[in-house]
Formats: structure tokens, C-alpha cells, sequence
């Protein structure tokens, strides 16, 4: 952002801009940015908070890498990486080769909403997985328009595109409506779509309080209903049904190879 040391050296310099050792971790151009800076700048979706980090300038790489390594010495288990297909996957795949270095076990997950997941997941370059976002909606609008024509068909999509991937399946996180509010509040359409979750091929990633019927809806175009604290256990809005129907389905899945291994039957008239 705005706050990092580079581009506040950049900032720091006013009308002197182009001295600073920094100007070339970004696209800085002449004029004047919404903020009233000495020069304008590309941003991240044109949210000029977000400067847009020249990912193709080597310092830029290797400051990205360090951090890469620290974390990963810390001991963290891997990396979360918000808007990946905003970034090339020929950078992933050397972002790959670091962690790799650091820590052979680190997994790498890829938020990627749009998109082919074939151009930034493999099994041993770029990323290991990604937000399966194309099964994210039939998750719940197959209970809530009893749609399950569309379910159908993007799982067998996704067997036909990804068959050899193991995306990241989820039903809700802090960027979406969360399940229970999006299925009017109807907590046995929200333990079927966590049936569907723990069921489906690839790995499946709960959100937090979802295990609890936690509700929350976007406000004024803001994130913060969908992202309130996790109650606590004796708290009165804690229903302990989705807990346990959510551990017998983590057992399931546990304890039966088929349910995280199994195959796709295409046209099998049960769906």
C-alpha cells in the first residue's frame, strides 16, 4: 500500500520523484494522483491506495521472496494468495521455486475468481490449488432455486477441465454473503450444502462461524457483516447442530478414501 517503505520514499521526494532509488518498483507517470501527489501511478484496480508493485523488477522479486522465507521460517505452513490471477504464473512458478527452497512442504493457494485455474495450478510448478469459485454458487443455489441441473453440470465441468487439480471448494468466505444468509436463514438447506462441501472432489475449506449457522450479508457494498467475531462456545448464538454435523462430516471424509478420491459418474440419473 501507500504506508510501504519504498513508496514512501517516492512520496517523501515530492516534485523530486524520479530520484528515488524506489521509483521503479512501480508504474509512475507525470501528473497528479487522487491523493494530490507529485505524480500519478497505476493502482490495483484502480483503488490508488493500492499502488501496483512492478512484479518484473528483480528487487521488487526479491523483496517479495524474503518475505516469502521469513514467513515460511517463522513456520507457517504455507501461503494464502489474494487475487494470484492478477499476477503472471510465470512469476508463481518462481515464487514456487522459493518456498520450495525454504519449506518443501509449504502449499500454495491461489485465490483466483475468473480464469482458466489450468494456466496457474499444477502439480509441480505455479500454485498447488485455487479458490474453485465456478462451484462456489451451485453449492447453495442448487438448495435455494432447486437447481440441480447446474450442479451437475459445473461438477461435471470441472471433472472435464480440472479432473487432474484439487481445487479448493468452499460455501462461503469474507468477500461473499455467508451461506446461512444467503439460504434465508433456513439451517437445514445450510447443513445440506455442507453435506455438498465435504462430499464433493477436492479439498473442502469452511469458513469460520459457519460451523456455528454465523449469518451475514454485504452492507452498503462493505465487508464488515460478513467478517464478525467467532462467538464464544456458552454464547447463546452458539448452535451446537452445524458443530456436530460438521465433525461427523470431517470423519466422513476422514475415514472413507472414496470421499476425497472417488470419481464422477457423468450421467448418473441421481443427481
Amino acid at each position: 500500500g501507500r504506508g510501504h517503505f519504498a513508496f514512501s520514499d517516492i512520496l517523501s521526494r515530492g516534485k523530486d520523484w524520479r530520484q528515488s532509488p524506489y521509483k521503479d518498483w512501480y508504474f509512475l507517470r507525470d501528473g497528479k494522483s487522487s491523493y494530490g501527489d507529485k505524480f500519478d501511478y497505476e493502482a490495483w484496480s484502480g483503488y490508488q491506495v493500492l499502488p501496483k508493485l512492478n512484479v518484473y523488477h528483480p528487487d521488487v522479486r526479491n523483496h517479495i521472496f524474503d518475505v516469502a522465507r521469513f514467513w515460511l521460517e517463522v513456520g507457517i505452513d504455507g501461503w494464502r494468495l489474494d487475487c494470484a490471477a492478477d499476477i503472471s504464473p510465470e512469476f508463481w512458478n518462481d515464487f514456487r521455486r522459493v518456498c520450495r527452497e525454504t519449506r518443501p512442504g509449504a502449499v500454495l493457494i491461489g485465490e483466483i475468481i475468473h480464469g482458466d485455474y489450468n494456466s496457474w495450478v499444477d502439480d509441480y510448478h505455479r500454485l498447488h490449488s485455487a479458490t474453485n469459485y465456478q462451484l462456489y454458487k451451485p453449492i447453495w443455489s442448487c438448495l435455494k432455486d432447486r437447481n440441480f441441473f447446474e450442479l451437475r453440470h459445473c461438477i461435471e465441468r470441472n471433472e472435464h477441465l480440472y479432473g487432474d487439480k484439487v481445487l479448493m471448494n468452499f460455501m462461503g468466505n469474507h468477500d461473499v454473503d455467508r451461506v446461512l444468509s444467503v439460504l434465508y436463514d433456513d439451517r437445514q438447506l445450510a447443513m445440506l450444502a455442507a453435506v455438498l462441501l465435504f462430499t464433493m472432489k477436492g479439498t473442502p475449506c469452511l469458513y469460520y462461524g459457519d460451523e456455528c449457522f454465523m449469518g451475514g450479508q454485504k452492507q452498503h457494498g462493505g465487508d464488515a457483516s460478513l467478517r464478525q467475531p467467532m462467538p464464544y462456545p456458552g454464547d447463546h448464538s452458539w448452535d451446537r447442530t452445524m458443530f456436530e454435523v460438521t465433525k461427523h462430516l470431517t470423519h466422513l471424509r476422514k475415514h472413507f478414501p472414496a470421499v476425497r478420491y472417488g470419481g464422477v459418474m457423468s450421467g448418473s440419473p441421481l443427481i
